[in-house]
């Protein structure tokens, strides 16, 4: 299983890192892993997850 970084979540989304960070912190987004150094690991699954209640939501 390969994981994302913040950096690559925040690519993927099309937004920065810091915005990754508020999505965390606000529970609309989980990340599969936090490390030690407080960094975030995500799956694509995570990824994909985020856009279904995102879209889902927005009706």
């Amino acid at each position: 299983m390969s994981y994302l970084t913040t950096k690559e979540v925040a690519l993927q989304l099309g937004c920065t890192q810091r915005n990754i960070c508020h999505l965390i912190k606000a529970n609309k987004i989980t990340p599969s892993v936090t490390l030690a150094n407080g960094h975030f690991l995500f799956t694509e699954n995570d990824v994909k997850l985020y856009n279904f209640k995102k879209e889902n939501y927005a009706k």
